[in-house]
C-alpha cells in the first residue's frame, strides 16, 4: 500500500484548503483550493467500515486536464474530499489539495489541473483521500491512479461511463471550467445522467474525415460527368459535319447538266444503242444511187466512201443480156 498524507492534527497546519458549499446544487467543477507541500510523517491505515469509494476502484491513467467524477459514500455528517500527488516516485513528499465541507455521500467532479499542484515530473503516481471533517484521524483512500500532462481532448471519467468533455483547462496550472463534469447527490443518479450523456454523444454528426471524403467524392462525379457531357458533344458535332458533307455532293451532283443521250443512258442503262438509219440516197446523173449514213462503222475504205469523196469511178451498170 503506497503512503498518503496524515490528516491528524500534526498534519492539519500543512495543508491550505477553502470551504465550499455543497455541489449538489453545481453544475460545473469548483475549483479546489491552491496547492502546498507536506510531509508524511507515517502511514496510516485506511478507515473502510466509515466511508468507501464507489469510483474509482480500479487504478487509472488520467490526463492532468482530465475530469473524473468521485463518488462515495460516508457515515460522517461532512466529509473532506482531498487530492495528492507524489512530488517524486516513491517519495513521502506530496503536492495536496483539499475541498471541504462537502456532502457525506454523493458525487463530486474535480480535474486534477483545476488543483493548481506544483509537480515537478510527469508521470506521477496520485490518489484521492476521504476523511470526516470532524475527525480526520478517520479516512480511506481511493485506488489511485497515474497522472499524465499531454496534449489532447478532455475526457470525463465516472462510474456509469467514461466520455469526452470540451474543458478550457491548460496544463499551465491556474482554475478552469469543465462543462462535461455534474455533480449529483447519488451514485444512481449519476450512472442515469452519464448513460444519457453518453448516448447523445453518439448523434454528434458526421468527423471531419468523412465530410472531407463525401467532398472529394462529389467532385470527382462532377468531373467525370463534365468528362462525358464534352466526349458527347464533340461526337455529335462531328456526326453533323460528315451529314453536311455529304448532303453538299448529293446537291452538286445533281446539278451537273447531262446530254439527252447520256440522261436517257444513266436513266435506262440497259437500252440498246439505236441502229443507223441510212439516210436518202443522193443519185447521180447515171442513176447510181449512193447511200449516206449517219451513224455506224468506219465506211472510208468502202466503195461508196470513195464514190461519195470523188476518188472512185462510178461503176458501169450491168445489162441483162
Amino acid at each position: 500500500m503506497r503512503p498518503h498524507p496524515d490528516f491528524t492534527g500534526i498534519a492539519v497546519p500543512v495543508t491550505s484548503s477553502s470551504n465550499l458549499p455543497s455541489p449538489t446544487t453545481d453544475t460545473s467543477t469548483t475549483s479546489a483550493s491552491s496547492a502546498i507541500t507536506g510531509t508524511v510523517p507515517a502511514t496510516a491505515p485506511d478507515m473502510a467500515p466509515h466511508a468507501t469509494f464507489l469510483y474509482p476502484t480500479a487504478p487509472l491513467t488520467l490526463n492532468n486536464i482530465d475530469v473524473i467524477q468521485v463518488s462515495y459514500q460516508a457515515v460522517w455528517k461532512s466529509v473532506n474530499l482531498s487530492i495528492f500527488c507524489e512530488m517524486s516516485p516513491g517519495s513521502d513528499q506530496f503536492a495536496m489539495a483539499n475541498v471541504n465541507l462537502i456532502e457525506p455521500s454523493g458525487t463530486y467532479a474535480i480535474a486534477p489541473v483545476q488543483a493548481g499542484m506544483q509537480l515537478p515530473r510527469f508521470p506521477t503516481y496520485c490518489n484521492f483521500l476521504l476523511c470526516d471533517s470532524q475527525n480526520k484521524t478517520d479516512s480511506t483512500t481511493a485506488a489511485g491512479f497515474t497522472m499524465v500532462s499531454t496534449q489532447g481532448i478532455a475526457t470525463t471519467y465516472a462510474l456509469a461511463a467514461t466520455r469526452a468533455a470540451t474543458t478550457s483547462a491548460s496544463t499551465t496550472g491556474g482554475s478552469s471550467t469543465a462543462s462535461g463534469a455534474a455533480n449529483m447527490s447519488s451514485p444512481s443518479a449519476s450512472a442515469a445522467a452519464e448513460t444519457a450523456v453518453s448516448s447523445t454523444s453518439h448523434s454528434a454528426g458526421l468527423g471531419s474525415g468523412a465530410k472531407a471524403g463525401i467532398a472529394i467524392g462529389v467532385t470527382l462525379g462532377t468531373l467525370a460527368l463534365i468528362a462525358v457531357i464534352f466526349f458527347y458533344l464533340r461526337m455529335k458535332r462531328r456526326m453533323n459535319k460528315l451529314e453536311n458533307m455529304v448532303s453538299l455532293r448529293s446537291t452538286v451532283s445533281s446539278s451537273v447538266d447531262l446530254a439527252p443521250s447520256e440522261k436517257a443512258a444513266v436513266g435506262n442503262p440497259t437500252t440498246a444503242s439505236p441502229t443507223p438509219v441510212p439516210l436518202s440516197s443522193l443519185s447521180n446523173n447515171d442513176g447510181t444511187g449512193v447511200a449516206i449514213f449517219k451513224t455506224g462503222d468506219n465506211h472510208r475504205n468502202s466503195e461508196d466512201w470513195r464514190r461519195f469523196f470523188g476518188n472512185g469511178k462510178p461503176q458501169k451498170p450491168v445489162t441483162s443480156s
